[in-house]
């Protein structure tokens, strides 16, 4: 029987570190090339479409169309670069990883390799063995253990080795080749037919991304680059459209101060949308939607507040309605004006089938029970193909008032048309115009207030929702991350003009 020998675990981490420099020395001398990367805005791994690179010092650009994360420009002004491209493996993206991870191997002739992964311990865990031709050959690995790991890729003429964190689990460890990339040395548009690029060289890059969704983000660094550095795209991508809703069946004070004021806030937070980014149009409030019922439209003050204070009244006062004024009339916020519409405008129109049996104590939940509440979305948006209510979309119109049999009352009366939430039919238009909004942060605390100003009748909320969408064509903002992987005094001739 083989005795194994073990080391004491410091000795072990420290002889994994000496090894994992020695091979990080032999593959990173070797990579005399600018290498390209992107992440988002959260750290996530981002796949580049493509890149434009453009030496404005040397005037000449070239394009660079990968199928990976990691993007190499080639024969960029090194003078074996016209005939060789050394051989060197990039990184791993992402790392630290959850179980899986990606990497390429730049192999500048047909030969076999070795790839081998070893724990921390030196104990070699997978090996795969792979007859490839000369390319960029790009790579998963898996491994089901989580801990820190040596991944080392052996060709007969080179070695290199990058060191790896596992923070996940994988159901077996795995390397998978997931196809390559041919080498170019051609670049377009070289000055005096020779390709030319030194230090200090200022290097416009512009890196291209597809969403899910296929919208194309674009990332541009303009900054002097060296030979060696890694250049990494960060793309912001935020979200253009959100919608904030909350729950939970709310009874409205019936104009009375029931111990929680004179009125019920909701209120609703976005930080989903880009930094600084701002109402630029009514278009940019999708909608707002309350699924509620009440026993008469003229009791009720609703109002849309912005992070910034600015606000719009989705329903105010009628100017030609008294209500029977309550301790809560003072706190309404327009009382005297609103509702673009006066003429055959009934004021006592309900929304949904209220519950006309009332008790005595306004107050009191259980003896004035809810009825059925239903949907009412207000918006000004011209661009979702919303159908608008008839006339001038207001629920204060006859036009938009319907006769409906109602459980829970004595007599048959007019009702609010609901609003087809699914199909976004008989959408209502807000008693001030949305317009009231523009340059509302668009981050931040929405709120939505409810008052019923008169003593008279009562009514729930269930649902409130307000759905934003950001007209604005915001860009990803980008940095670049540049890490000195080769010395000056070490790196090949370059090409010079003459």
């Amino acid at each position: 029987m083989r005795k194994i020998i073990t080391f004491p675990l410091e000795a072990r981490i420290k002889l994994f570190c000496i090894n994992t420099l020695m091979f990080l020395g032999l593959s990173l001398s070797a990579q005399d090339i600018l290498t390209y990367t992107a992440e988002d805005n959260l750290g996530d791994y981002v796949q580049l479409d493509h890149v434009v690179v453009e030496n404005l010092t040397q005037n000449w650009t070239d394009t660079l169309y990968f199928p990976d994360t990691i993007l190499y420009m080639s024969g960029v002004g090194i003078e074996d670069y016209l005939t060789d491209i050394p051989f060197s493996i990039t990184p791993n993206i992402p790392n630290p990883f959850e179980g899986s991870t990606s990497f390429s191997v730049t192999l500048p002739y047909q030969d076999k390799v070795d790839l081998m992964v070893f724990d921390i311990s030196g104990r070699r865990v997978l090996q795969k063995s792979q007859q490839l031709d000369r390319g960029i050959h790009h790579f998963q690995v898996s491994l089901s253990a989580p801990q820190t790991y040596l991944l080392t890729v052996r060709t007969s003429k080179d070695q290199a080795s990058i060191k790896m964190l596992n923070q996940g689990q994988y159901e077996s460890n795995h390397i998978e080749h997931q196809g390559s990339t041919p080498l170019s040395t051609h670049l377009k548009g070289t000055r005096n037919g020779v390709p030319s690029f030194e230090d200090g060289d200022l290097i416009r890059s512009t890196g291209y991304a597809l969403r899910y969704d296929d919208t194309m983000f674009s990332s541009t660094i303009e900054q002097t680059q060296n030979i060696g550095d890694v250049v990494s795209f960060i793309f912001e991508l935020y979200e253009t459209a959100a919608s904030a809703t909350s729950t939970g069946t709310s009874f409205i004070p019936d104009g009375e101060d029931c111990g929680q004021g004179c009125s019920i806030s909701k209120f609703f937070l976005f930080n989903q949308f880009h930094p600084g980014a701002t109402i630029q149009s009514a278009e940019d409030i999708q909608y707002v939607r309350l699924k509620m019922e009440h026993e008469r439209i003229g009791d009720l003050n609703i109002r849309l507040t912005c992070p910034n204070g600015q606000y719009v009244d989705l329903l105010s006062p009628s100017p030609i309605y008294t209500p029977t004024l309550s301790p809560c009339s003072n706190q309404v916020f327009t009382l005297g004006t609103g509702w673009h519409a006066t003429e055959n405008a009934s004021i006592d129109a309900h929304l949904g089938l209220f519950n006309g049996n009332d008790g005595v104590d306004a107050c009191d939940t259980a003896a004035n029970p809810i009825g059925v509440c239903w949907n009412y979305c207000w918006s000004e948006s011209t661009i979702n193909g919303y159908q608008y209510a008839c006339g001038n979309a207001y629920v204060y119109e006859d036009c938009n008032h319907i006769s409906a049999p109602n459980p829970y009352a004595s007599t048959t009366s007019l009702y609010v048309d609901s609003t087809d939430v699914a199909n976004m039919v008989n959408v209502y238009h807000p008693d001030m115009h949305f317009t009231n909004l523009i340059e509302c942060p668009m981050n931040g605390v929405w709120s939505i207030k409810v008052i019923d100003y008169s003593e008279e009748m009562n009514g729930y909320i269930e649902e409130m929702e307000v759905a934003l969408q950001q007209s604005a064509n915001y860009k990803a903002v980008s940095f670049s991350q540049v890490s000195k992987q080769t010395n000056s005094k070490n790196r090949k001739k370059r090409i010079r003009e003459n």
